[in-house]
């Protein structure tokens, strides 16, 4: 019996979404329309470790969640990316053409990708809490925390949870 994923638009909380602009709304209904199957088998082509059918079920919604929470949170919020959700993260950068359209219509700017800096304890700490400050605001926003969004233990960035890196508009 093939596993029942909660979408991210079902997954919103319900007062929340009643009380978002109805341009937020509809954004978040066009997000959820999106069709990010490229993605996932790009993905599954480049990371042939990963499971197909895992990347285009919850792969794809998480993938929205996360694009939801740049969406919901606005421009100056820099998003902590989970370390299962990197790969797809990065394949969708790569499509250039597409993600630059891609963020021109969801998010009026370009959402840039920054890789961390592992050499400085002062960024990998901001990474910490930059990615514990995220597993907030998707508690805060959805109904259910996937397992692909672990919690981060202690202070400091764990390479198993958060990948180290960061986005945020310009």
């Amino acid at each position: 019996m093939a596993k029942k994923i909660t979408t991210m638009y079902e997954s919103l909380d319900v007062k929340k979404l009643k009380k978002m602009p109805g341009e937020l709304r509809a954004l978040l209904t066009q997000l959820q329309a999106y069709d990010f199957t490229h993605v996932a088998r790009k993905c599954k082509e480049e990371y042939p470790n990963l499971d197909l059918d895992e990347l285009l079920t919850e792969g794809i919604e998480e993938l929205r969640r996360y694009y939801a929470l740049r969406l919901i949170y606005g421009d100056q919020y820099h998003v902590g990316v989970p370390v299962k959700l990197d790969p797809m993260v990065h394949i969708h950068v790569l499509y250039t053409k597409e993600y630059r359209k891609f963020c021109a219509y969801f998010f009026e700017e370009f959402f840039e990708h920054w890789p961390c800096d592992r050499t400085s304890q002062e960024h990998m700490e901001w990474l910490g809490d930059l990615y514990k400050e995220t597993c907030k605001r998707y508690d805060d926003t959805f109904s259910n925390r996937s397992p692909w969004w672990p919690d981060l233990v202690g202070s400091n960035f764990v390479a198993d949870t958060c990948c180290g890196c960061s986005c945020a508009g310009r």
